[in-house]
């Protein structure tokens, strides 16, 4: 069994604490150098982890299994903003919606925890949420795989729209150039998408489940955020009969 709420409360704090604490680029943000304020943000980590347990069952949708290495996956996530340029709210905001969010499976849940959020980040923080907030680690000094001599995680950076849009239209001419046709429309849905990946994906052991009807892009847009951060696609040959032995085989 996991710990009771108040212990809860004294473990996040002292994680919150420890990560914010090793960065050094919070200027405009030194209250969180402060470790009762590190304790009310786990205090409002608590609170929406609460009333994501009570508003989402596993009775409903059986992967509604949330508990607490959710939360500590939010907490690690926040080492990787540019707090310089980033309010820690926003990013906690940002971390919570990849966290919870993308899980659920339809607007109606999306919209409900929505609600919860931003309730959240109002009660305690008086803190509005940004929908318009954009990260990515596309622009930073060092954003590709090939560039990494190590295993980690790349820092995510706060971007605009239009300099995300062309971006990705330089690198997807670039793709076209000197692989193929991927015929990818790069609406908002098609974009938002692809940051989701990139932030998966950059990071040691990230992976995606992509859950959907065929034809909606999901290969294409894996495709297009693994040629922006150098990483090659395998794809296994199924066949009748496939098995977990011919996985395996494939894998090495």
């Amino acid at each position: 069994s996991y710990p009771p709420r108040e212990e809860l409360e004294i473990i996040y704090g002292e994680m919150l604490f420890s990560v914010i604490s090793e960065k050094d680029e919070l200027s405009g943000q030194s209250k969180w150098r402060n470790d009762q304020e590190c304790r009310r943000l786990a205090k409002t980590l608590l609170d929406l982890y609460d009333e994501v347990l009570k508003q989402f069952s596993p009775d409903d949708h059986r992967h509604y299994q949330f508990n607490p290495r959710n939360l500590t996956r939010l907490v690690a996530g926040l080492a990787r903003y540019d707090l310089e340029a980033i309010d820690l709210l926003d990013a906690f905001a940002y971390e919570a919606q990849r966290t919870f969010r993308d899980l659920l499976v339809d607007d109606q849940d999306r919209g409900s925890f929505d609600n919860i959020l931003r309730r959240c980040m109002t009660h305690t923080w008086r803190h509005n949420l940004d929908s318009k907030n954009l990260y990515t680690t596309w622009f930073g000094t060092s954003q590709t795989n090939g560039d990494r001599k190590e295993p980690r995680s790349l820092p995510l950076m706060n971007s605009s729209y239009d300099d995300i849009v062309k971006f990705v239209e330089e690198k997807l001419f670039q793709y076209e150039r000197e692989c193929k046709e991927l015929n990818i429309l790069l609406f908002p849905e098609v974009l938002h998408l692809m940051l989701k990946m990139d932030r998966a994906l950059s990071q040691p052991g990230g992976h995606l489940l992509l859950v959907g009807v065929s034809g909606v892009g999901r290969r294409s847009c894996v495709t297009m955020t693994a040629f922006i951060l150098r990483m090659q696609i395998f794809s296994p040959s199924i066949s009748r009969g496939y098995s977990m032995k011919e996985f395996e085989a494939f894998l090495k």
